[in-house]
């Protein structure tokens, strides 16, 4: 059954109401293992364990490296790309928030109606994956901005970043991974392996902010240079401010000195061992770790970021599918994808 990013939340309604309440979410390879457990308590307020911290993780991909070899070992996100996806999700904050909230006190929150120009944020290539306008808090679409200012008016995507997010090679060697890791991944067969997984949230989540009608697409040529100058002449004659958005600080350093704002994103070097989760945080966070993964096992549930058939439709409207290993929760996971389906067609 394919779900949404939203669509996940019947999952964790189906496994709360058959008394799955302490979920283990774990990678098929028993290297890697348990990655996080989750006691399903409040919707608002439950406890996430995170049983691979950074260090843990890179240690257990190691083992996978001595074990299985160098292809099941690159299949596997790194401990930096981890980390990431953990934020994405919204388990662990970015590391430098205060540095990043200063800079928008700074240089965003235009106020119109007094004729200021409107701000458009530009993103980085190497972010792009990792749902910044949603972990930052920045989209001018979210509730609270409804009836106050946002920090920004909405989005000037590159067309270089853009290319650099081109990435359409596919998984050439199902069955060694397979072989590695487990049956599950017999069914990533013609689909993006390891890093490329992350490439495709990044190109999917361009495709997804260029479809918005505050965004903007900004001619540019591809590598740092090209990009902040495209983005120096835009808003010079767009007579729009950008501010950009980059992990990398020699981007930040580039952009600063022709007079464009642009801040660093850090994220956790590590990460704690427990946190206090919302259900729409556990439900994202499922999303971008069954992606770069390709595949996570829950307590009667698998679900597949990536499987044979995914198309770009698939991608766009950031479905997973999802295979009930119980009769019952797959009887309740269908009822609410049935009630979920009418309310979004009706």
């Amino acid at each position: 059954m394919t779900v949404s990013r939203q669509g996940l939340m019947s999952v964790l309604n189906a496994l709360w109401t058959e008394a799955v309440e302490h979920v283990t979410v774990e990678h098929p390879c028993a290297e890697i293992g348990t990655l996080l457990e989750i006691d399903l308590e409040s919707a608002e307020e439950s406890t996430v364990r995170i049983r691979a911290g950074r260090q843990t993780y890179k240690s257990r991909r190691d083992e996978v490296r001595l074990s299985h070899g160098t292809r099941a070992y690159e299949d596997l996100p790194d401990a930096h790309t981890y980390c990431q996806a953990l934020t994405a999700g919204g388990l662990v904050d970015v590391h430098n928030r205060d540095e990043i909230d200063s800079f928008l006190e700074r240089h965003a929150y235009p106020d119109l109606e007094a004729g200021h120009a409107p701000v458009f944020a530009g993103i980085d290539a190497n972010i792009f994956p990792w749902r910044i306008p949603a972990v930052l808090g920045i989209d001018p679409q979210r509730p609270e901005y409804d009836d106050r200012r946002p920090p920004i008016n909405g989005y000037a995507l590159s067309s270089g970043v853009e290319s650099e997010l081109d990435w359409r090679f596919k998984q050439q060697h199902t069955q060694q991974i397979a072989e590695a890791f487990g049956a599950e991944f017999e069914r990533l067969e013609n689909q993006p392996a390891g890093s490329r997984r992350a490439g495709f949230l990044g190109s999917s989540e361009f495709r997804r902010l260029r479809a918005n009608r505050r965004s903007e697409v900004v001619e540019t040529g591809e590598g740092d240079e090209a990009i902040v100058e495209g983005y120096r002449e835009w808003a010079a004659n767009a007579r729009k401010n950008v501010v950009l958005f980059t992990n990398d600080r020699g981007f930040v350093n580039r952009a600063t000195d022709v007079g464009v704002p642009a801040v660093h994103v850090e994220y956790p070097v590590g990460t704690p061992r427990a946190v206090t989760a919302t259900w729409d945080e556990i439900r994202d966070t499922l999303y971008v770790l069954a992606v770069v993964f390709g595949v996570l096992k829950l307590p009667t549930v698998t679900i597949y970021g990536v499987w044979d058939g995914k198309t770009g439709q698939h991608w766009r409207a950031q479905e997973v599918d999802v295979v009930a290993r119980s009769p019952a929760v797959e009887t309740r996971l269908e009822r609410d994808q049935s009630v979920l389906d009418a309310y979004e067609t009706g």
